[in-house]
């Protein structure tokens, strides 16, 4: 039963009343044509197709993989098998609704201590508050407002993270290598972590989710409740400095390597990803980004494999037995004296996005409760 929330004229209704979530439709990477409309797979665009299956502009929700991750398409698209489209009810504008199912942080809800998915109930039975459509709408453009400034920023952050990856393959091109099994560089085998169900309240330290791994190494982005006392999670706690990489997600993304940097609190890595304990002289920065070179990428893609058509997995003794081409040590770390140099001008956009997200956060939980009403909204209803 609907209740009122604190604006007059405000519902407070489920998820479910607003849309529905429609399971996408499988579509393998060698069927894809390349060119045409964007194909959107769990953690967003994994290539594009002449054809699609939904018309735009549209909501893609992660069902499996990059778990609750909310993608917008401005024009027709195709959803593969690993997400959910969203269909909104009549009465409901669906920009409106991207910024709620955004701000629910619906990677929350994994509800697999397997392969990452999200139960659409969960989704359903969450509670927002519902202004009228007319103030659905405003509230929608003033986000979308910061949100050009945002994707502006993003964009800037994408081109200093692929110069600084390009200069890295061509220095490390150019240097005198040679091919070295992974796993003589290990000091123990690849070790996967632990997936208990989170807490649902504040414990004081968080299990890292799938979606932290990137094309771009770790970002500390889906962090959920570690529950208290599980004797278990104490050989998953990570330390700065600890070499990451996914053991199973959809081909294009198995195998993403990433450096755990500590965030102030105990964390803990999953099942689906492996730590790569590396010998004391090794270069973990050189080496995160050899593992993330075309080459490897190939490598892991070709050893992947698994009974579903949409996730894949890599083995520990496969990932051991991966070739990584290296220079001698010194070179090593002449170029990642050059790469870090690079890196930080990318650091200093990074800041900044950080800090447009979270006035993003802040503006989101003020506008979409109602605790801040828009111009002309208070006389709505």
């Amino acid at each position: 039963m609907s209740k009122t929330c604190s604006p007059l004229g405000w519902a407070f209704e489920t998820v479910g009343t607003l849309a529905t979530f429609e399971y996408g439709a499988a579509l393998q990477a060698e069927r894809r044509s390349g060119d045409g409309y964007p194909v959107f797979g769990s953690n967003g665009q994994v290539g594009k197709h002449s054809s699609s299956l939904m018309q735009g502009p549209g909501i893609v929700v992660g069902r499996k993989g990059t778990v609750g991750a909310v993608v917008w398409s401005e024009t027709p698209f195709w959803p593969i098998d690993t997400t959910y489209y969203v269909l909104p009810r009549p009465g409901i504008d669906l920009r409106w609704l991207y910024w709620v199912l955004l701000s629910l942080e619906l990677g929350r809800f994994d509800s697999s201590t397997g392969v990452p998915g999200l139960n659409r109930k969960d989704a359903y039975d969450q509670m927002v508050c519902r202004p009228p459509l007319p103030e659905q709408r405003r509230i929608a453009e003033i986000l979308d407002t910061l949100d050009d400034q945002i994707q502006f920023t993003e964009a800037a952050l994408t081109k200093a993270l692929t110069v600084e990856e390009a200069l890295f393959e061509s220095l490390a091109r150019t240097a005198n290598t040679a091919p070295i099994r992974l796993g003589t560089l290990l000091s123990a085998s690849p070790k996967n972590g632990y997936s208990p169900v989170s807490a649902g309240e504040v414990t004081g330290s968080y299990l890292v989710g799938l979606g932290c791994l990137t094309k771009h190494g770790f970002e500390a982005r889906q962090l959920k409740n570690a529950p208290a006392n599980d004797p278990l999670l104490q050989p998953a706690l990570l330390h700065d400095g600890d070499l990451l990489l996914s053991r199973s997600n959809t081909r294009e993304l198995v195998g993403m390597a990433g450096v755990f940097r500590d965030v102030g609190v105990r964390c803990y890595y999953p099942d689906l990803m492996m730590r790569l304990p590396t010998k004391p002289q090794v270069n973990v920065a050189f080496l995160e980004m050899a593992l993330r070179s075309n080459a490897v990428r190939t490598q892991i893609q070709n050893l992947a494999g698994g009974t579903s058509g949409s996730m894949v997995k890599v083995s520990g003794a496969g990932v051991s037995g991966l070739t990584v081409e290296l220079p001698e040590p010194p070179e090593q770390e002449s170029i990642m004296r050059v790469v870090l140099a690079a890196r930080s001008q990318r650091l200093d956009i990074a800041s900044s996005l950080s800090k447009f997200r979270a006035l993003r956060t802040g503006l989101m939980a003020d506008l979409l409760s109602g605790h801040v009403r828009v111009p002309g909204g208070e006389s709505d209803g």
